[in-house]
């Protein structure tokens, strides 16, 4: 480690704020110091300045960071209810559906493909899924409206 050489975090040359038109290493080898000015890095960012819009959606409330926080939150949100859902779907509701079509056709009439057999299962219990995430929020908020009126005194138990 230090600055003597060893292979360590110590070893990069120091920075220096001096003005200087353009980065240059000063000194001999064993001194260098990295020099860097604001024309320097005014010219550095002039790609940037080229496309205004980049650079406010990098500041503000509802910057990049905010935007791809929000999007990585509803994505867990989703994959969440994709684990949650498709075990009791692929071994319950699918085969179930496969079974009553096929049992309930006609013997002439060719049997129903396991593909039409998942659509079939997806559009009946869709609204099942919908109806358990409303009672779930609903007990939620429930939950949390008894508790508030517990705390301000409204409900006595």
């Amino acid at each position: 480690g230090g600055r003597s050489g060893g292979g360590g975090f110590g070893d990069h040359p120091p920075a220096s704020s001096s003005p200087s038109p353009s980065p240059k290493a000063r000194g001999n080898s064993s001194t260098r110091v990295v020099v860097c000015s604001r024309a320097t890095a005014s010219r550095r960012l002039s790609p940037l300045r080229a496309h205004p819009w980049l650079l406010r959606s990098l500041d503000g409330l509802w910057s990049l960071h905010s935007l791809f926080f929000s999007a990585g939150v509803l994505a867990a949100g989703y994959g969440r209810q994709l684990v949650y859902i498709l075990p009791t779907y692929a071994l319950l509701h699918v085969p179930a559906v496969y079974f009553g079509i096929n049992l309930l056709r006609h013997v002439d009439t060719p049997a129903t493909s396991l593909r039409v057999a998942a659509a079939l299962a997806a559009y009946a219990s869709t609204w099942l899924w919908v109806a358990d995430e409303i009672a779930t929020a609903g007990a939620a908020v429930g939950h949390v409206t008894a508790e508030w009126m517990r705390d301000e005194g409204v409900l006595c138990e």
